[in-house]
């Protein structure tokens, strides 16, 4: 809806009008703005299961996200962390239905409270096997998810449009990092190298629905097909 005032100080008064029909449509209480931010907030849960679960042992890659499940922190058996992500899968992740079902449960709703990032925003890094073993240098796991950020991202004028968009952040170790640094790389079955930097990506949800018409899923073959893809293109093969 567009508004036009043909009268002396619409400059002043148009700026203050649109802003008052704008919260007229989309109020400033749960059920105008509150409710968008809680369906972001929801779906960045979701999505954080999803990179949780993207990977299963006989994959050619690994997914790790930069917050760590509880039950893969240090001192916690290694069997109660493939427990939780199966748990994820079948409970959260291939659910029948719709995922906004989940909001009807309690137990599942007060654990998605417990885990992932307290904003809308998701980083992870991907690492690729070759010949059944993880590959150990970050230089070439850096390269994987270069490529990932390339396939989902939109760097010049006329590019197609990405259904997803990822950004990226390069990190190098400092006094400040080192403990995150090669713990992230660890857990990707890197071996850290001070004088190597760690590239990982990020997704951030900015949008209420996109956990609609099962999207994770759809997101998760598309992020699989772009992994495949560089593997293929670079000969990395697995038996």
């Amino acid at each position: 809806m567009s508004v036009s005032l043909d009268f002396k100080g619409r400059s002043l008064v148009q700026p203050r009008l649109s802003c008052h029909l704008a919260h007229k449509c989309v109020p400033l209480d749960m059920d105008g703005y509150g409710l968008i931010h809680a369906q972001c907030t929801f779906a960045t849960k979701i999505y954080y299961c999803l990179w949780q679960v993207m990977h299963d042992s006989d994959d050619d890659f690994v997914l790790k996200t930069g917050i760590r499940l509880p039950e893969e922190h240090e001192g916690t058996p290694a069997g109660d962390y493939e427990a939780k992500r199966e748990w994820i899968k079948e409970n959260i992740i291939d659910i029948d239905g719709d995922y906004a079902d989940l909001g009807e449960d309690e137990d599942i709703m007060n654990y998605l409270k417990t885990i992932g990032p307290d904003m809308s925003i998701c980083t992870f890094s991907v690492n690729y096997r070759q010949n059944g073993v993880l590959n150990t240098d970050p230089l070439e796991a850096n390269k994987l998810n270069k490529f990932l950020f390339e396939r989902f991202s939109k760097t010049a004028v006329g590019q197609p449009n990405p259904e997803i968009i990822f950004t990226s952040t390069t990190v190098t170790q400092n006094e400040s990092n080192a403990a995150f640094f090669i713990q992230a790389q660890t857990r990707l079955g890197l071996i850290p190298d001070p004088a190597k930097p760690f590239y990982y990506l990020v997704s951030t949800l900015m949008s209420p629905w996109p956990t609609a018409d099962d999207w994770p899923h759809h997101i998760e073959g598309l992020v699989r097909d772009a992994i495949n893809d560089y593997m293929g293109d670079n000969d990395i093969t697995n038996p």
